[in-house]
């Protein structure tokens, strides 16, 4: 029994296929895929600022003419396989072993980070998601020992710190620790009923900002060397000059 045209049409197009597989042109297959050990022609070089553009113009034009309820669809919320994630794991090893490479990426990240868009993008994704207690301990442990190092130490005491303010830490101290400032914090307390300014949680434990002049600002303009300077200054102990916050509100406040 011959075969049919159809099956005979078939048998070509799989030898043709075969062929073109078992002689590869530029190391590809008859998809235009490499083979496995073939290295790439563009492999060493970098695109020029003119083609960046044109790929990222081309994408951007894609993404307008796509509907997005269906490329999500086939895209958002699919896990890849154990086999996939431990071929990412052995190549980004691969990649981060390269001492010269990981230098240079890491700086292109600690810069890229440092950008206030980023900052923003990076704190929305991080709201309000839960640390596990693995992740908390890692990075507990990762703390101590980077700070058991003297390096670390001294980059981050006394004058090298970020929040070096000239050697007035003491003075603060002794500031916050008088009974004068006791007396300012629980008047405000009184005045706001022991609520919170900002979320309107009432008792709890509650603490006294400094508002709409900060501590530092007062202590800098004032030019308080001393505590005697402090006690004497009237601007400090203004109790309109304050605000009652939880200690949540109050963390935020922060650098502001």
């Amino acid at each position: 029994m011959k075969p049919s045209n159809k099956q005979q049409q078939a048998d070509g197009l799989l030898k043709n296929k075969l062929v073109k597989d078992e002689k590869p042109t530029n190391g590809r297959n008859s998809k235009g895929r490499f083979f496995i050990g073939m290295d790439s022609a563009f492999k060493g070089k970098k695109h020029s600022e003119d083609s960046r553009k044109k790929m990222s113009d081309s994408r951007k034009a894609y993404f307008k003419r796509v509907d997005m309820d269906e490329y999500r669809k086939y895209h958002v919320g699919k896990k890849q396989s154990e086999e996939t994630k431990k071929k990412h794991s052995i190549l980004s090893k691969k990649m981060w072993s390269d001492k010269k490479w990981a230098k240079e990426m890491k700086q292109k990240l600690s810069k890229a980070n440092k950008r206030p868009e980023v900052k923003l993008k990076i704190s929305k994704s991080l709201k309000d998601k839960p640390k596990s207690k693995e992740h908390s301990q890692k990075v507990s442990e990762a703390i101590k020992k980077w700070w058991q190092k003297p390096k670390n130490r001294k980059r981050m005491t006394g004058e090298n710190s970020f929040y070096w303010k000239g050697g007035i830490t003491p003075l603060r101290k002794a500031i916050r620790h008088s009974n004068k400032y006791k007396e300012w914090r629980i008047s405000i307390m009184k005045r706001d009923n022991y609520t919170c300014q900002k979320c309107g949680e009432r008792g709890g434990w509650k603490e006294v900002d400094h508002y709409l002049i900060s501590f530092a600002t007062i202590i800098k303009e004032c030019k308080i060397k001393t505590l005697e300077d402090a006690f004497n200054c009237n601007k400090l102990w203004d109790i309109n000059n304050g605000r009652t916050l939880c200690r949540k509100c109050h963390r935020r406040t922060f650098g502001k």
